[in-house]
Parts: C-alpha cells; sequence; structure tokens
C-alpha cells in the first residue's frame, strides 16, 4: 500500500501554485502566478469535494478533488517534499510563519488569519487568536523566528536542515536554498 502524500508548492520559473492532495488531483495553476521578491500569503485545501487556492487572504479558485485525506506516518516538511529517508523538490526562497489546520477553513476564516498576519507592523498575535479565528482548526503553528518551535500545545516541533535565518515579513524567516527543509515529526 502506497502512503498518500499530500503538498503544497510554488512551480519553478514560472511562480504559479500547484497542489497535491489526494488521488488525482495534483495540479499546477495556469492562472494565478505569485510575484518575485515579494511576500505573499498563500493557502490551500480541501473539503471532500474540491482543493481550494487562496492568495492574499482571497478565495482564488478550486478545483475538483474528492475523497478525503488519510493520515499516514510521514514527516511533514516544510519547504520540501519526501518521506522518511530523504527530502527533494526543494523551495527556494523564504518562508515565515507556516500553519497547519486539521480540516478546510470557510473563506472568511482564512481572510482574517490574512488580515491578522499582514499588516506592515503585524501586532502580537497569539497561538490562541489563530486557533479562534479558525474556530479550533489549528494544529500546528511555526513562527519561524529562529527556530521551528511548534507554538501549539501539540508538540510538533520541527528540526531544521541546513537551516539559514534570514529578515522574514515579520521577525525571521527560514531561508531555503535548495537542500534544506524543516522536518516536523509527531
Amino acid at each position: 500500500c502506497r502512503e498518500s502524500t499530500y503538498e503544497f508548492g510554488i512551480q519553478d520559473g514560472t511562480g504559479a501554485l500547484q497542489g497535491a492532495f489526494g488521488p488525482g488531483c495534483w495540479r499546477w495553476w495556469g492562472t494565478a502566478v505569485l510575484a518575485l521578491n515579494e511576500w505573499t500569503h498563500v493557502g490551500a485545501g480541501v473539503d471532500g469535494t474540491n482543493e481550494k487556492h487562496f492568495v492574499n487572504g482571497a478565495f482564488a479558485e478550486q478545483d475538483g478533488c474528492g475523497g478525503s485525506l488519510t493520515i499516514n506516518d510521514q514527516d511533514f516538511m516544510i519547504g520540501a517534499r519526501g518521506g522518511d529517508a530523504d527530502h527533494s523538490s526543494q523551495f527556494k526562497g523564504a518562508v515565515d510563519e507556516a500553519m497547519v489546520f486539521g480540516s478546510m477553513l470557510t473563506d472568511d476564516e482564512v481572510q482574517a488569519i490574512y488580515e491578522a498576519t499582514s499588516v506592515d507592523e503585524p501586532p502580537s498575535i497569539s497561538v490562541q487568536d489563530f486557533a479562534a479565528m479558525a474556530s479550533g482548526k489549528l494544529v500546528g503553528y511555526w513562527k519561524l523566528d529562529g527556530n521551528a518551535v511548534d507554538e501549539t500545545a501539540n508538540g510538533l516541533t520541527g528540526t531544521p536542515v541546513n537551516e539559514e535565518w534570514v529578515d522574514g515579513f515579520s521577525g525571521l524567516a527560514f531561508y531555503l536554498s535548495g537542500d534544506d527543509t524543516i522536518r516536523v515529526h509527531d
């Protein structure tokens, strides 16, 4: 039996967002392209019928993706994909304020989180505030301010591989140059 792998990323050379959340749900965006060298808030999720994509807090598009996600024992990676043994397809750029939720957020929940994190000087938002904005669905939250500590009570602290920290949108950010990742174990 093949383990399920779920991923969300940016296609090299185009800036197009890509999601892979279930059998037959692999796609490149052709219409929403992210600008280079600019902080952009992105998100994706599945609701059992569709894979939904968000850019800067706004719903961008959806594509059919039926079925439900299954739990697997693969490590969660920030900045790369792969199983427990290795990582590949590394993102090149900086990641700041990574979050994972246990189920699909509503458009309003995504917008509220974007608004709380997108101001020039982000206010001090607690993990409890984010959990409340997402109706308690927050599973993991990594500020990435010089470490990969999970701010939730779930204990999903990550291990940086070949870590480099740079100025981020808010505090520091994890910089990925092609041979690095954050591996999260539960």
